[in-house]
């Protein structure tokens, strides 16, 4: 099953599953039985005549789709608005709605992060709206950068400081976090492990909106993190270029 806006599922009767869309960047594959197979097939069978009807769909917004294979091959397909003011209550809306809502639940209960390369690097944004309002990020190189105010400066660290950074934060590589209760449209961010080459590892979202106490530990850990670069560049501005940290 497919939504628009990369939200995506996957069940099989085999086991295999996976979730994208329910956690930042991050596809959870994991183990399902053939109980929660059957669960899913039961809530999505209604749609299969004429998946989930608008009468008069967004022009903004691509359909999603539900798609049913035998054997690994696809022997039908619907399609499926998601988001529609023109209806009312649409009883069908509600099964792909708890249909998704198990898959996520599941998904977030059995994931298990895979394990991590040392990285190269580490960012820390904040955001608001999408929109980054600061980021600095750390090389093991020694190269680090700061973003504020729209502008971004360039200053050096020592590899013992890009280190303390990494151990800083160590108690959440390779591992999965996500706060269980947000309040929306409040700041956000994320701390991001990345390969020197500059790809991806693993981010792990933060969110001020999150209510259920379990962030905190990461808050205090930012905290830390934010008043040990702060002073790093300030040091760094007071050395000559060229310096050695």
């Amino acid at each position: 099953m497919y939504a628009p806006d990369k939200m995506a599922y996957e069940v099989t009767r085999s086991g295999a599953a996976y979730i994208l869309g329910a956690a930042p960047g991050r596809d959870q594959h994991f183990r399902s039985t053939a109980e929660e197979f059957d669960q899913i097939a039961a809530l999505l069978e209604p749609l299969k005549a004429g998946g989930l009807t608008c009468s008069s769909p967004s022009e903004y917004i691509r359909p999603g789709y539900i798609v049913w294979r035998l054997a690994g091959e696809e022997v039908h397909r619907v399609e499926m608005h998601t988001l529609c003011y023109a209806d009312g209550d649409r009883p069908l809306a509600k099964n792909a709605d708890r249909a998704w809502r198990l898959m996520e639940g599941w998904g977030k209960a059995r994931y298990v992060a895979p394990v991590i390369p040392p990285p190269g690097m580490l960012r820390i944004e904040h955001r608001y709206w999408g929109n980054i309002l600061a980021a600095w990020q750390v090389g093991a190189d020694g190269r680090a950068m700061r973003l504020a105010d729209g502008a971004e400066e360039a200053f050096v660290v020592s590899p013992e400081q890009f280190s303390e950074l990494r151990m800083l934060f160590e108690d959440y590589e390779s591992r999965h976090f996500e706060c269980n209760r947000i309040i929306a449209d409040l700041p956000y961010g994320d701390v991001i492990w990345l390969a020197e080459d500059g790809s991806e590892l693993q981010r792990t979202r933060f969110d001020e909106g999150c209510v259920s106490g379990d962030a905190s530990d990461l808050f205090d850990r930012l905290q830390q993190a934010e008043a040990f670069l702060d002073r790093w560049y300030e040091e760094a501005g007071k050395r000559p270029p060229g310096a050695a940290p």
